[in-house]
């Protein structure tokens, strides 16, 4: 994707520059109009992202697939110019064309004989674009972090920033940053020298259809298919690597491929996962790449790349970007698998619940309605919602709650409105995935600023059988594992987290992941060598801090940047990092703080000001 940073107003004068870090870079391409100024960089893409006509000027940044009904264009992804493909649909149907413009993209449109500045958002508002109105003019970036260098008026949001550090991100089009704000899922912002404004070109409706599982299975069999054809045509000279661990979603990526693929699989040590995930590429034979993760794998993401962070997500989401030589020096495309468990397994839907001794709470495939405002309050701050356990950090001054902050951005009338997003229904809320980056994994998209990534779970036609889908299927079926039944080899091998064969019944998997996860994850069997490591992917965060001497460092030097500042109190930070050594649990709080204080908006700020709020 690449990033970018511009203003728009009716009286720009001189050459426009940025001094934040990540812009400050001779890389950077430059565009000087009369009225609109953009730096920007892509990735390593061939194609041209840029395109411009006697009309108009348009700008790509992500990935474009095509277009779900006009087929008048041809266009090749990975091959072609998708500014130049836009720029042809944006000539004959005008901003129409949008709605069915498949793929994760931001649209920059320059009306060059009107004046006018369009700016586009995919339908789920993938990759995010942010705004604020200044003195300068309307300020734009893919960064939000960017602003406070523009305009020194600008400090935190107390709720907001309250929201972020609660919960790894703020909800719907709301930001930490005091009048930055995100442009609406499926929505343009539109500048003209007369206003500002920004109105909606699709808005989901959840109609469930009463059909069959099958209809639904071959569907989405299907759309698989043809979208991998589509994609990766078997004459392309491209090499396609894709992130692979022990599950379904990524093994459905390496069984669709038309050709050879590169797995790659991030882990700390070749643990359970890790053999699961060679299994898999050794029945597809592909190369089978494993990126080990040494101890201060996550701290120097957070050193070596804080100029990138969206408030959405904090550093231990970016595994992949410390791997980024290793994964662009082997290949072209990059392939996830990611947020197929939000969109077709209903991970986020709100549940019923059993709870069991030692493990807790474990969720029932049984929708749980939401009838009113109080249910729509817990729902958004429990963990079906939030993913973890999470409150107000305690080195948070204010006393403000987040149920409070939620309430104050909720309106229910014949819809819901919630942080300045409306959903049509309490389902649709529900489905967590409008926008995207309602989810706190958004750092899955830094990559984008050194490869292409595309994953095959965004395409608009599994969002459109994702809103026909009824809710009960969403719960007690896998699409997944029925794709994946059609390939002999790979159904066979078992799913790293049940254990058992991915070609067995979903009510099987749910039944046979207690006892695996019990005899994995409690009882430490097979014993991982240290005591961060486990025997899945991800990383026990909570005793690598206490094994790092790294994560001590970047703490006090945190500590000191906070001192004697307003909304945080340093000092019971220090008993926070004492207590989880101790044996207390606080590694959310205490990443949040040190996610805070590497930023380096909040350097800037407290340039500014001398303050955070």
């Amino acid at each position: 994707m690449g990033e970018f940073v511009g203003v728009y107003d009716n009286e720009l004068d001189g050459e426009f520059k940025c001094e934040y870090p990540f812009f400050d870079d001779s890389e950077f391409e430059s565009i000087q109009l009369p009225n609109f100024r953009l730096l920007y960089r892509t990735n390593q893409d061939t194609v041209d992202k840029c395109f411009e006509s006697n009309d108009y000027k348009v700008v790509v940044f992500g990935n474009i697939y095509g277009h779900l009904k006009d087929t008048q264009f041809d266009y090749q992804f990975l091959s072609d110019s998708p500014a130049k493909y836009v720029h042809d649909l944006y000539n004959v149907y005008g901003e129409d064309c949008i709605r069915d413009l498949n793929g994760e993209f931001i649209l920059i449109v320059y009306g060059i004989n009107q004046d006018t500045l369009e700016i586009f958002t995919d339908r789920l508002g993938t990759r995010p674009v942010f705004y604020t109105e200044s003195t300068q003019g309307v300020l734009f970036s893919t960064n939000p972090q960017v602003f406070p260098f523009f305009d020194t008026e600008i400090k935190y949001n107390r709720e907001y920033l309250t929201e972020f550090l609660s919960c790894r991100r703020v909800l719907g089009n709301r930001s930490p940053l005091e009048g930055v704000y995100k442009v609406p899922p499926g929505s343009l912002l539109s500048n003209t020298p007369d206003e500002v404004s920004t109105r909606s070109y699709w808005d989901p409706k959840y109609n469930p259809e009463d059909k069959p599982f099958k209809y639904f299975q071959n569907r989405f069999n299907r759309v698989i298919e043809s979208l991998f054809d589509e994609r990766f045509p078997s004459d392309d000279n491209i090499e396609i690597g894709y992130l692979l661990s022990g599950g379904s979603d990524s093994r459905l990526i390496g069984s669709a491929l038309p050709d050879d693929g590169i797995a790659f699989h991030m882990n700390e040590w070749f643990n359970t996962e890790a053999k699961v995930a060679k299994d898999v590429a050794n029945i597809l034979d592909h190369e089978f790449v494993f990126l080990e993760r040494d101890r201060n794998h996550f701290y120097d993401l957070l050193t070596e790349h804080n100029s990138i962070f969206r408030y959405n997500g904090f550093f231990q989401g970016c595994s992949s970007l410390g791997f980024s030589p290793d994964i662009t020096s082997r290949c072209d495309v990059l392939i996830s698998g990611m947020y197929s468990d939000i969109f077709l397994k209903g991970y986020h839907l709100p549940k019923y619940s059993v709870r069991f001794p030692i493990v807790g709470n474990i969720p029932l495939p049984i929708y749980e309605s939401l009838r009113d405002e109080d249910d729509l309050v817990q729902y958004i701050t429990s963990k079906s919602f939030l993913d973890s356990e999470t409150a107000v950090p305690e080195y948070v001054t204010d006393d403000i709650a987040l149920g409070d902050i939620v309430k104050d951005n909720l309106d229910i009338s014949e819809s819901i409105t919630c942080h300045g997003v409306e959903y049509d229904s309490a389902e649709l809320l529900s489905f967590f995935n409008y926008p995207l980056t309602n989810d706190y994994g958004e750092p899955y998209f830094v990559m984008d600023n050194y490869i292409t990534k595309t994953n095959p779970f965004l395409d608009y036609r599994i969002i459109d059988l994702q809103l026909e889908m009824p809710l009960e299927y969403h719960l007690t079926k896998d699409l997944v594992n029925g794709y994946l039944k059609t390939k002999r080899g790979v159904s066979e091998i078992r799913h790293a987290t049940s254990g058992i064969p991915v070609k067995y019944p979903s009510l099987l998997h749910w039944l046979s992941w207690f006892p695996n996860v019990f005899l994995k994850e409690l009882i430490k069997y097979p014993r991982p060598p240290e005591s961060h490591m486990t025997n899945i992917q991800w990383t026990n965060h909570t005793e690598l801090i206490r094994n790092s001497e790294e994560f001590e460092t970047l703490l006090h030097d945190a500590i000191k940047k906070a001192d004697r500042l307003n909304f945080i109190d340093s000092e019971r930070m220090t008993s926070i990092y004492e207590d989880h050594m101790n044996g207390e649990d606080r590694t959310h709080e205490l990443y949040s703080f040190i996610q805070l204080f590497s930023m380096p908006a909040t350097d800037e700020i407290i340039r500014n000001h001398g303050e955070l709020i």
